[in-house]
């Protein structure tokens, strides 16, 4: 063979390595394309940790239906806030400079989601909090709060109180989390006004109390007729469990978030009788399809665990988001699909999904008002 034709197989071959090498290069790149990176910022140790477990495994059963249903695939990377800022801040950081996601899905633990908002917000990742912090709705066009704040719950609680013919009442909050002291101010505020009197407002540190008979010892001098305790399930199993124990015989009232085992632990047979408000979501005498197959798979797949609020609106937060960037080919790592994202989430209303019914208000704050009684018998709480 002459040199010349030599020349020439050889510019072919190198031709054909080199469109070669493009496309393999074009479909990895496709294949990276289609791969949505996703952050996981919750507690998954602390005083929240039991709600950031219960929204990690549901983003795990989440993850899989996508991709069976979808056909999507999700990375996640996980990152423990600790519900504080000091844990928070650099695992965000990690998450967008290291891992390079676009969106985040967090986790309860107000003091630490409002440190990490605006870092969020100035890399534009979208930030969706599974958390109730009323403030957070105010941090920017990328944050978009997933669970609804407990104000609606607090009125019909409130409501609730009133028709039983409850006048005097105290008040215990964690005076370490601004959504509760937030919380305990909406009540005592919207109380006072329907001409009840709050004869006790006692504050406690979580992350240095788990003796609470000094306070009870207050509240018990006045004797109310009810006691509203706003704190996290284990702190409020333990509060329940003491005051009985010193023969407060008042009736308890509390929020959505103590319907776990965790409170149940701590309460033991001291829950009966207690009364919170709580979202349309339960594993107890479900008749909603959706919802019971989403308990039965969750506890099949996690011995048993029951599953919580928190985690059941995370699964919901994914599938929505998968869903619109499927429906619209989407890639959330460039601006224009970003834009049309937020757009997008923004106009989500009725979404009925395993944690019941939402929609997203105009500044990105999931919404549902579809809330019941439920009333603790042998350690779970059923339908008033």
């Amino acid at each position: 063979m002459s040199l010349k034709k030599l020349l020439s197989v050889l510019a072919i071959v190198i031709g054909i390595v080199i469109i070669a090498y493009v496309i393999v290069d074009q479909m990895q790149y496709s294949k990276k394309q289609s791969v949505v990176r996703v952050g996981v910022l919750v507690p998954l140790t602390g005083k929240f940790a039991n709600y950031g477990e219960d929204i990690k495994n549901a983003l795990e059963l989440a993850q899989k239906d996508i991709k069976t249903k979808q056909g999507l695939d999700m990375e996640f990377f996980y990152e423990d806030s600790g519900a504080d800022p000091k844990t928070a801040v650099p695992a965000a950081m990690k998450l967008m400079q290291v891992n390079k996601v676009s969106l985040v899905i967090g986790g309860p633990g107000s003091t630490a989601n409002f440190a990490v908002a605006p870092l969020f917000e100035k890399e534009r990742v979208f930030f969706m909090p599974i958390s109730h912090a009323p403030k957070l709705v105010d941090a920017g066009n990328y944050i978009f709060k997933m669970m609804p704040e407990f104000y609606t719950e607090i009125d019909s609680m409130t409501e609730e109180i009133i028709s039983q013919g409850k006048k005097r009442i105290a008040v215990m909050y964690d005076s370490s989390s601004d959504s509760q002291i937030d919380n305990r101010a909406y009540f005592e505020k919207i109380f006072t006004k329907r001409g009840g009197t709050i004869v006790l407002s006692e504050g406690f540190d979580s992350k240095t109390t788990t003796d609470y008979r000094a306070s009870l010892a207050k509240i018990k001098e006045e004797n109310p007729e009810g006691l509203y305790i706003f704190a996290v399930d284990k702190d409020a199993g333990l509060i329940v469990r003491q005051a009985r124990e010193m023969q407060i015989e008042s009736q308890f009232y509390s929020l959505s978030a103590l319907n776990s085992e965790e409170f149940f632990r701590g309460a033991g047979d001291a829950s009966k009788g207690m009364i919170i408000t709580d979202s349309f979501f339960t594993c107890e005498q479900q008749e909603n399809q959706e919802i019971a197959d989403y308990c039965k798979k969750y506890q099949n797949s996690y011995n048993g665990r029951h599953p919580l609020y928190f985690g059941s609106r995370a699964y919901d937060a994914l599938t929505i988001v998968s869903g619109l960037i499927k429906k619209s080919s989407l890639h959330i790592d460039t601006q224009e699909g970003k834009d049309v994202l937020m757009q997008q989430l923004l106009t989500v209303s009725r979404y009925n999904g395993v944690s019941g019914n939402m929609s997203i208000d105009k500044k990105g704050n999931a919404l549902d008002n579809t809330y019941v009684m439920r009333v603790a018998r042998d350690r779970k709480f059923i339908k008033k």
